[in-house]
């Protein structure tokens, strides 16, 4: 029998989400998804530029293999551009949720100290609910559109001469409760957005189900629902820089190493620097923490001349840029999984103050465990043959 975590339900319980989430199985959950959602964004957003009439050239040289900008830049030109370039953003965004539903199943079995659940139940466990994650935010968006739908329709009978005005008269109470039940689905709808995943993690629920615990926690515990994803959202940008200000020492640290004249030497400096061109063009900013630096190896991409590498150069440079990029995904996959971690705390919390049940002492089965635990289909129980014996 496992033995739960003692939890405050409070708001220090979110202070668990960095050391939770720093584990191989959380951060390769979501690194799994994000190379699910990078090819998808990667192809799509590249699609979109073009259509928008930027040469692939001066796409590669202004965002390499990050294709990352804000869009409302004015890069992106026309509807198909658009469309596309929110197609591809839209799939990304479902392929973390179900990776943010396996993260947050993987925290949730830890909690109950199960220490055992793996990467592979958290994922299975994921793409068996994967409906109940994606279209609850769909059901309460549905729902916030036809009321709006439905206030429009009433806002066109004020239209109407003379009887118009009398009807917004009598009718304004309850366009007035019409108002604020939307708003209140817009705030929930935000609510299931952040914790979709730990509410179908912890408790199972359907779409239906995860919809009406986001209206039970947007209503019921209306400040902690704002004001929690708000801390656990911080945290994850700190735990994100803390790694990445550490990937970064390190990377530094191996370019003297193996730059070092009697070591590898010039051999290192183009393979790198190709590396870098390819994965961090117009990101250089973002390593402005390291003193003195503007990028992992500045040193080494200053006055490159990419005519100048020879094939070989080349090949292998590009094949360190996967590494590269790979490796530099690792800070952001432990951001998401103090999301997921922290968002299943927060949720743990906020169930309890609503309804006094502690999720960590319900019984939770996967489907593998639970035909592991019953007689096989069809097949008869053979009575115990020394049964019959000892009454004789």
């Amino acid at each position: 029998m496992f033995e739960p975590a003692q939890l405050r339900h409070s708001a220090r319980d979110l202070l668990r989400a960095p050391r939770l989430a720093l584990n191989a199985k959380q951060i390769g959950v979501q690194l799994r998804g994000l190379l699910l959602a990078y090819p998808l964004y990667f192809m799509t957003t590249y699609l979109a530029l073009l259509l928008s009439g930027q040469p692939v050239s001066a796409i590669w040289d202004r965002y390499g293999l990050m294709p990352f900008f804000l869009p409302g830049n004015h890069l992106l030109e026309g509807t198909a551009a658009w469309v596309i370039f929110m197609a591809g953003v839209t799939a990304g965004v479902a392929i973390l949720l179900v990776a943010g539903t396996a993260g947050s199943r993987i925290a949730y079995r830890e909690l109950q100290g199960d220490s055992i659940y793996g990467l592979r139940d958290g994922w299975l466990f994921a793409w068996r609910n994967w409906r109940a994650v994606i279209f609850s935010p769909v059901t309460l968006l549905g729902i916030a559109g036809l009321m709006l739908l439905l206030a429009m329709g009433m806002a066109l009978l004020g239209k109407l001469p003379y009887v118009g005005e009398l009807i917004f008269i009598g009718l304004f109470p309850l366009y007035l409760l019409g108002a604020m039940f939307t708003l209140l689905t817009i705030f929930a709808l935000a609510v299931l957005l952040a914790f979709a995943p730990a509410i179908v993690a912890t408790t199972e629920d359907d779409a239906m189900g995860a919809a009406f615990k986001a209206f039970a926690a947007a209503w019921g515990q209306f400040w902690r629902a704002l004001l929690y994803p708000i801390g656990v959202k911080l945290l994850a940008v700190l735990a994100l820089l803390a790694l990445g200000w550490a990937l970064t020492l390190g990377y530094h640290f191996v370019l003297a190493v193996f730059g070092a004249d009697w070591l590898m030497g010039d051999k290192l400096g183009p393979i790198m620097a190709w590396a870098e061109e390819l994965v961090f063009p117009g990101y250089h900013a973002w390593f402005s923490y390291i003193p003195g630096h503007s990028a992992p190896a500045t040193a080494l991409t200053s006055g490159l001349d990419a005519a100048a590498l020879s094939g070989w150069d080349a090949f292998t440079g590009s094949l360190m840029a996967l590494v590269l990029g790979v490796v530099y995904l690792a800070p952001v996959a432990y951001g998401l999984a103090v999301i997921s971690a922290g968002q299943t705390l927060a949720y743990l919390a906020i169930s309890w103050r609503l309804d006094g049940v502690n999720l960590l002492e319900r019984p939770t089965a996967e489907p593998d465990e639970e035909e592991d635990s019953e007689p096989s289909a069809g097949k008869a129980v053979e009575p115990d043959a020394t049964a019959g014996a000892s009454e004789v």
